[in-house]
């Protein structure tokens, strides 16, 4: 659910539009027994603390049995060498 959001912010970049989206689907029932996620997160020379708030946002609003792991993917950063 939350994907289907970033996807159409970041194509209609509309605030209103999003937030119309955003409670359309809050106040949509959704099946209790949703198969669990995996979130890939891919990062170039991105702050620790940035990185955290990210896994942070994904735990705190994401129900525990929806979310199956978060893979956290350096795609060869030049910080710390």
């Amino acid at each position: 659910m939350k994907l289907v959001f970033l996807f159409f912010w970041v194509f209609h970049q509309n605030e209103a539009e999003y937030l119309s989206c955003v409670c359309r689907c809050k106040k949509q029932k959704y099946p209790s027994d949703l198969p669990s996620a995996s979130v890939v997160i891919c990062f170039y020379n991105e702050d620790y603390h940035t990185l955290l708030r990210t896994v942070h946002s994904i735990t705190d609003r994401t129900p525990d049995s929806l979310l199956h792991e978060i893979l956290l993917v350096d795609d060869s950063s030049d910080i710390g060498k």
